[in-house]
C-alpha cells in the first residue's frame, strides 16, 4: 500500500558542498526512502523522519511545509483510492505520518479533502472499467458524498467514458442498440442521467438511423395516398426536386479578390461599364415537397406536382452533397436533395429496396 519507491540521492562533490552546502532535495529523498523501506509508518520511531531530514541540514518549518504536504498526500491518496473500510488500519497510518511530518490540523484537513475528491473521481472511472468492488452508492457513503455534491465528479467520469466511445461512433458513423445499452448501463452505474447536448443527440440520431437502415429489417409505413397491388412504402421524408437551369453570370471586376486574366474583356458604353455575360448551367432546387420510396416506385409530391419514377426504370443511383442522382433508363438523372440527417439513409434504403433486400438474414 505504501506508495513510496526508493530513489537515488543527489551526489555533490566536496567543493560544491563547501560552496553550496548539502543538497536540500536529499532531505525529502531521504524521507521518501525511509518510508519506502518500512512496512508500516507505525513501525518507525516518531522522530525518524525528522532525523532523516536533519542529516541534510533541513529542519521542519513553514518554508518547507509544501514538501511535507506532498509526501503526506501520496499516502492519503493511495489509501482513499484502495481502501473500502473507514476502520481500515491505513487511516491510522495516515494519522501517524501527519504527526511525524508535523503537519497542522488545517493542512491535514486540506490534503484529505483534495485526496478524497481525486480518489472519488478515479474510483468512479474504475467502476466503469470493472475494476472497482464498490457500487457508486457505497462510494458515496464511504466518502461522505450526497447525490448533488458528487454529481459533477460522476458526470465527468461518465463523460470521459462516453467520449472515448463517441470517437468510434463518429469514425464508423454508426450507433447500435448495443452501444446505447452500454451507455445506459454506464449511466446507471454512476447514477447520472443519460442526456447529451443537442449537437451530440443529433449526431447519435443520425448514426442510429444509419445503423438501423444497414442492420434492421425494412418495415412498411402508413401513407395517405393509394398504393398499388403488392406495393409497400418504406420511407418518406422532406425533399427538394432538383433541375438543371441556365443562369446568367457576369464578371464582378469590383470584387477586391478578382484576378484579371488575359481573356478578360472590358468595354464602355456611354457612362456604363460593359462586362462579360454568359449562361452557366446549375443544379438547383426547383420545388420542395415530400419524397416516398416504395418497392415499386419513387414518388415526389408537392403543392404543384406529383412526379413518380418506377423502380424498373431506374438503373442505379449516386450520392453526393446530400443529393441522390437516380439514373433513368431513358437517359439523364432524376435528382432529389435531402436533409443532412436523411440523405445518406435514403440512399442506403433505395439500394436495399432496389436489390430486394427488405429483410436482414
Amino acid at each position: 500500500m505504501l506508495p513510496y519507491k526508493q530513489k537515488e540521492l543527489e551526489e555533490r562533490g566536496l567543493i560544491d558542498t563547501w560552496l553550496s552546502g548539502k543538497p536540500e532535495q536529499n532531505a525529502w529523498i531521504e524521507i521518501n526512502n525511509i518510508l519506502a523501506a518500512t512496512g508500516k509508518v507505525t513501525d518507525l520511531a516518531s522522530d525518524a523522519l525528522k532525523k532523516g531530514a536533519a542529516k541534510w541540514g533541513v529542519r521542519f518549518n513553514e518554508r518547507n511545509v509544501d514538501k511535507r504536504r506532498e509526501i503526506y498526500s501520496q499516502l492519503v491518496e493511495a489509501v482513499y483510492e484502495n481502501v473500502s473500510d473507514k476502520q481500515n488500519i491505513w487511516f491510522a497510518q495516515c494519522e501517524v505520518l501527519a504527526n511525524s511530518l508535523e503537519l497542522s490540523p488545517q493542512m491535514v484537513q486540506y490534503v484529505q479533502r483534495a485526496a478524497k475528491n481525486r480518489a472519488y473521481a478515479e474510483r468512479c472511472r474504475a467502476i466503469l472499467a470493472g475494476k472497482e468492488s464498490m457500487t457508486v452508492t457505497q462510494l458515496n457513503e464511504f466518502f461522505g458524498c450526497d447525490y448533488e455534491g458528487s454529481l459533477a465528479a460522476r458526470r465527468e467520469a461518465f463523460d470521459g467514458y462516453f467520449y472515448s466511445k463517441f470517437e468510434k461512433f463518429e469514425e464508423i458513423q454508426r450507433y447500435s442498440q448495443e452501444d446505447e445499452a452500454d451507455l445506459a448501463a454506464a449511466a446507471k452505474k454512476l447514477d447520472v442521467p443519460l442526456e447529451f447536448k443537442e449537437n451530440i443527440s443529433s449526431a447519435l440520431t443520425r448514426f442510429r438511423n444509419l445503423w438501423n437502415v444497414e442492420s434492421q429489417d425494412l418495415e412498411p409505413i402508413q401513407v395517405q395516398f393509394p398504393l398499388n397491388v403488392d406495393e409497400e412504402c418504406y420511407a418518406g421524408t422532406n425533399s427538394g426536386r432538383c433541375v438543371n437551369k441556365k443562369i446568367q453570370e457576369e464578371d464582378n471586376f469590383f470584387d477586391h479578390n478578382h484576378k484579371f486574366k488575359v481573356g478578360d474583356t472590358l468595354a464602355f458604353k456611354g457612362a456604363e461599364l460593359d462586362t462579360n455575360k454568359r449562361l452557366v448551367e446549375h443544379l438547383i432546387v426547383d420545388e420542395m415537397g415530400y419524397f416516398f420510396l416504395t418497392n415499386q416506385r419513387l414518388l415526389f409530391l408537392s403543392e404543384k406536382n406529383a412526379v413518380q419514377h418506377p423502380l424498373n426504370e431506374i438503373t442505379g443511383a449516386d450520392y453526393r452533397d446530400n443529393c441522390i442522382f437516380f439514373h433513368l433508363t431513358s437517359g439523364g438523372d432524376a435528382v432529389y436533395k435531402f436533409s443532412d440527417e436523411a440523405s445518406k439513409c435514403m440512399f442506403m434504403m433505395f439500394n436495399r429496396v432496389k436489390a430486394g433486400r427488405i429483410k436482414i438474414n
